[in-house]
């Protein structure tokens, strides 16, 4: 079974949270696509309205720490895309395992 990530951006939260659409992915981008400010707050804002049983909620942008990472699972997001930590990173396996050892 194949799915289709549905991304949600901080400057269409409000149409794309009431979307009806059937896809359980639901990707939140952090980073604001105008001032390239992150802030994990966007996925928490979102959780009540895009989560659920059959909904796999994922968190992008702005995992930098293994404490990002435990801050997201205390709130049940257990997805990630991480893409600048792991870019920035000399040993990219290392920085795996610091983050989710």
């Amino acid at each position: 079974m194949s799915s289709i990530l549905t991304r949600i951006l901080a400057t269409q939260q409000q149409e794309v949270a009431a979307d009806a659409t059937s896809s359980p992915l639901r990707g939140v981008n952090n980073r604001n696509l105008r001032t390239f400010e992150v802030s994990l707050q966007q996925t928490l804002d979102l959780l009540p309205e895009i989560a659920g049983e059959d909904r796999i909620v994922i968190t992008e942008s702005g995992i930098r720490s293994r404490e990002d990472v435990q801050f997201m699972r205390s709130h049940g997001v257990h997805s990630f895309l991480i893409g600048e930590t792991f870019m920035r990173a000399d040993d990219v396996g290392a920085e795996v395992k610091k983050l989710f050892a």
